[in-house]
This record gives C-alpha cells, structure tokens and sequence, in this order.
C-alpha cells in the first residue's frame, strides 16, 4: 500500500512530497525502495537524480530495474553513461531483468556511440530475451540493419512452431512473447496461420507448452482475440484444471487490453466461475471498460451475494459505484 501510495503522487507529480519520497530510498523494504526511485524518476529534481545514479547500484534487482527507467527518462549524458558501464564495464549487471530495463532506459539516448554498443551485443549476445530487447530499441530508433534481421528471426519462429520437437515450439513461443512484436509488426497472415498452429497444438495439453500460449497470443492480436476467449472461459477441458488458473487469468488480463466493448459479455460470464482468481480477473478486466450493461450490474448484484471472498466483493462494490454514476448505463 505505501508503494503504491509513493507511485500514485508521482503521477500526479505533487512537489511537496518530494522529500517524503526521497526519504523512502533508505528504506530496508526494497518494494518501498523501488517504488521510490521509479516515483523520483518523474520529477526534474537535481537532488533526486543524485539518490537515483547511487540505486543502480542496490542489492535489490527491483530498485536497480527502477533506477534504471529513471536515469532514462532524466535523459542525463552521465546517467547514461553509468547505464552503459553497467551493461559492458568491469562491473557488469548479472539481472538479466536489470539488463532488459538498462537497454530499454537507452533507447532514450540517441548517440551514435550508444548504438554501436546495443548492435554490439545485438550481435554478441547469447539470451534472445536480451538481444531482442537490443533489437527493439534499435528498430524503435531507426537503425538501419535491424529490419532485415526481425524478418529472418520471424521466418525462423514460423519454422520452429512447425517442428515436431517440442523444445523447438516452446522456443518459439517465447521469441514470439518478447514485447518487440508491438513495434515490429507480425504480417497478418503469418499472424493467422501462427494462431492456427498454436490452436491445434494446445489440445495436446504439455503445460510448458500451454503455459508460454498467453503472452505468445498476445504479439498476435487481434487474430488471437478467439482462442485467448477460449482459454479464458476453458473452453478447452484440460483449462479446467487448477494447476491451469493461472494462464486462464493471464488471458483475462491480455483480453482486458483490447478495450472491446463486444468482449464485456465475456467477461461478465467469466464473474459466475467457482473460482476466486477467475473472478477477479474479471473484475479486474472490467474495471477500465466503458461499462454500459445492466446486465452487468445484475451479474455484480449476484456475485456479492454469492463470493465468499472479500476482495471481490469490495472490487465488485467499486463497479457498481462505476456503473451508477454513469449516465450513458442503459
């Protein structure tokens, strides 16, 4: 709750709180301290920006990920320059989370220097969760090059989701999770044939196969929109494992993304499951829709009464305040 507190008055950018904020950056908790960085990271404060170049330095992989993004935005040569010695100096960063957020934080450097180092370990690098996150700033800055390789890396998922081998369809899927996709768009008949493939193979029901499905369909929206749909409401019979809850709220959340007003009924089915985290998923999805259904505020009418869990009945009372102070609900 504090951290949340600490990130809710940096949004609204409140200048008195500053200090109260920069005091939380010593705090032995290292949510409240991450929390601190990533909040200080949005005031133009010189004093601030001296607490975060020391946090890219934490024990704590959260506060040196947070400390990162806010060197980026400062957008500082020095603090850049403190992100690169971390990526390839005699100290080099060991998270491979904290690697990821550095070479993000970088995309706001446009020196020529600092894209030679991202092609360098474009080149260099063994993980594809790193070098695909090289690749994506590079493309996202229009470096010449990384067009032709995104292509060919495509082409080899293509083939990988095809391979009798399991271990080469996995792989495939988790290149196809990176977020590189959102800026690199998939052509759209690469995209449906890829849902095809993931479609017929999910029925065979290897949970590391069906557990990497969510965030593999996601880089396929809108065209996976239907399977996501069926995962979600367990449309498929082994979903209706528990050991499978979790990947159906994944697919809740990446629904919810799509703001559709035609996928609220879907949703709103989803608040009659048996199931805690279902339910919740649901009231989460539902929370940022433009909510115009009575038939909604039915279903949430139902759920108070029926829910034994007290966070969903207060998520619930929340949509209904929503809803009743909405003069477009018909």
């Amino acid at each position: 709750i504090s951290a949340l507190a600490i990130l809710a008055l940096a949004s609204i950018r409140d200048p008195e709180s500053i200090n109260i904020i920069r005091k939380c950056t010593s705090h032995p908790d290292p949510k409240l301290r991450s929390a601190s960085i990533l909040a200080l990271g949005s005031f133009e404060d010189p004093e601030s920006y001296q607490v975060i170049k020391k946090a890219i330095f934490d024990d704590s992989e959260d506060v040196r990920s947070s400390a990162a993004a806010s060197l980026g935005w400062y957008g500082k040569p020095d603090g850049f320059s403190i992100l690169i010695q971390r990526l390839i100096g005699p100290v080099k960063e060991r998270s491979k989370k904290v690697k990821m957020k550095i070479i993000r934080a970088l995309f706001w450097d446009k020196s020529s220097e600092t894209s030679r180092i991202l092609e360098d370990i474009l080149y260099s690098e063994r993980d594809p969760d790193i070098w695909l996150t090289a690749a994506e700033v590079l493309f996202r800055n229009k470096r010449s090059g990384v067009k032709l390789l995104l292509e060919a890396t495509l082409i080899q998922i293509f083939k990988n989701l095809q391979s009798p081998r399991l271990v080469d369809q996995i792989d495939a899927m988790r290149y196809l999770s990176h977020s590189v996709w959102e800026y690199y768009k998939i052509p759209l008949e690469m995209k449906r044939e890829m849902v095809r493939i993931i479609d017929s193979n999910i029925p065979l029901g290897d949970i590391g196969y069906v557990r990497v499905a969510p965030k593999a369909l996601k880089s396929l929206l809108p065209e996976s929109t239907s399977l996501l749909i069926d995962i979600a409401s367990a449309n498929y019979a082994l979903f209706n494992k528990p050991s499978f809850t979790k990947i159906r709220t994944e697919a809740i959340e990446i629904l919810s993304s799509l703001k559709d007003s035609a996928l609220q009924i879907y949703l709103i089915d989803l608040l009659k499951s048996d199931e805690i985290a279902i339910q919740e998923a649901a009231l989460y999805a539902l929370m940022d829709s433009d909510l115009y259904f009575k038939y909604l505020l039915r279903s949430l009418n139902d759920l108070l009464l029926s829910t034994p869990s007290l966070k969903n009945k207060l998520l619930a009372l929340g949509l209904i305040a929503k809803l009743t102070a909405n003069e477009k609900v018909r």
